[in-house]
């Protein structure tokens, strides 16, 4: 895993929570991450 790949991973983690907070349902527009 390059360093790239780790900032990305962790900014995708960070929207991810953000989305969670926000909108805990519509997780399929989020693009059906479980």
């Amino acid at each position: 895993v390059t360093a790239l790949q780790a900032q990305v991973s962790t900014l995708q983690g960070q929207q991810g929570l953000a989305r969670d907070f926000t909108h805990p349902e519509p997780l399929e527009e989020a693009g059906g991450k479980a």
